[in-house]
């Protein structure tokens, strides 16, 4: 049938052995309901977006970090890279998120290679507000009290990316729809959270 033909295809698409050993613990898991094969498929959350088996580093990275939130992100970059890479952009839209990340930064030899933006990502530059709150804030259309811009990757860094990690509540498709330039052009390493 068309289903298992699509299940092929992707599973060929997959480039390591790890990965392909994931999505067979997800359809394992999908057939069966044992959580055994759930559990069999996590890292360390330290590893959730730098894992060594799938990806290779360089010393002149630049890393996109949407959804920045305090710095956890940054920090498990540099311990990735043993601090060397090229630059980072960090984008956060929540007030007291950013105020975190960028006491956090400030503590860094490296801070001049950091750029932090308050906005969230997206497509094009807008408005939205924001609802919930610490590491689970989403910008929305639903008035708030707390307003927040978004801006496109494009527009708004001076490097080549060579790594996107985006983790921005549902808003990953409408961020990427405007980085497809870069990302067909450069080719960066993508970690992006689906939901």
């Amino acid at each position: 049938t068309s289903e298992i033909a699509n299940i092929i295809t992707l599973y060929n698409l997959l480039e390591d052995e790890k990965s392909k050993n994931v999505f067979m613990d997800i359809l394992k898991f999908k057939l069966t309901e044992d959580y055994f094969y759930t559990i069999s498929t996590k890292d360390k959350a330290s590893l959730q977006y730098f894992d060594k088996e799938v990806i290779n580093i360089s010393d002149d990275e630049v890393f996109i970090d949407c959804g920045g939130y305090n710095g956890d992100t940054i920090a498990s970059f540099l311990k990735f890279t043993n601090g060397k890479f090229k630059h980072i952009y960090s984008y956060e839209p929540e007030e007291i998120n950013f105020k975190k990340l960028n006491d956090y930064i400030s503590s860094l030899e490296s801070k001049d290679k950091i750029t932090t933006i308050k906005a969230g990502v997206y497509y094009k530059n807008k408005t939205f507000y924001l609802s919930g709150q610490s590491s689970a804030t989403t910008c929305t259309e639903t008035i708030t009290d707390k307003k927040a811009e978004v801006i496109s990757i494009d527009e708004s860094i001076n490097h080549i990316p060579t790594f996107i990690k985006m983790d921005i509540e549902s808003f990953e498709i409408q961020a990427l729809l405007k980085a497809i330039k870069n990302i067909k052009e450069h080719k960066p390493k993508l970690a992006i959270c689906i939901y």
